[in-house]
């Protein structure tokens, strides 16, 4: 997920977070999953503005536990005919991380774990890799800064650097206690100044 909230899903979510935030151990990756929950149903609006023309569609994402500290996650239209991204994420000492792709059944290593969010969450932390996911690869530098609508906010901060020269920014943003809560993109395409960029708005949780 990632966005730019509409300012009633923002004053929502301030409202909810001005309870203390839970305390969080350095390096204690299941005390991060305590402060930074897990949403296991969401949907959103997602918005795009590509040259100027300005589209939506319904999303919606979808966290299944898979054994001990492994989700299967799968983000995809609202009734749409897009076949949804089939993610696997596991919870490492390093913290919160994509471990493959499932692509037509079959399981694509990322190589390294593609951390999402690390076991010490702070502003300040800051990190690096090249990935792999089968032919892919890819260069993404992180950092960790505060976001202020929320007690214990903080902002991921990514900018991803594919083989094909295209350049994708992107950041995410957690509420301590709530979890995700919106994230955006920007995304441009190698040799060229033209941008596409993407924005969330109005997440929420979905009833079970």
């Amino acid at each position: 997920m990632r966005l730019r909230t509409s300012l009633l899903v923002e004053l929502l979510l301030i409202a909810g977070c001005h309870r203390a935030p839970p305390s969080v151990d350095a390096g204690d990756p299941r005390a991060l999953i305590a402060r930074y929950p897990i949403r296991a149903h969401v949907r959103w609006t997602e918005w795009r503005d590509r040259g100027g023309q300005i589209s939506s569609r319904k999303r919606e994402e979808r966290w299944t536990p898979r054994g001990k500290d492994t989700w299967d996650v799968l983000t995809s239209d609202v009734d749409g005919p897009t076949p949804p991204y089939h993610a696997r994420y596991a919870l490492l000492p390093a913290g919160l991380a994509q471990i493959s792709v499932v692509d037509n059944g079959r399981d694509v290593v990322v190589t390294p774990p593609r951390l999402s969010l690390p076991s010490d969450p702070r502003a300040g932390v800051a990190w690096e890799a090249e990935h792999r996911v089968g032919a892919q690869t890819s260069t993404r530098k992180c950092k960790l800064v505060a976001y202020e609508k929320c007690a214990g906010g903080i902002e991921e901060q990514c900018t991803t650097t594919y083989g094909d020269g295209r350049q994708v920014d992107v950041h995410n943003r957690w509420c301590a206690g709530v979890g995700q809560v919106s994230y955006w993109s920007l995304t441009r395409a190698a040799g060229s100044d033209a941008v596409v960029r993407i924005w969330s708005e109005d997440l929420v949780d979905v009833a079970p």
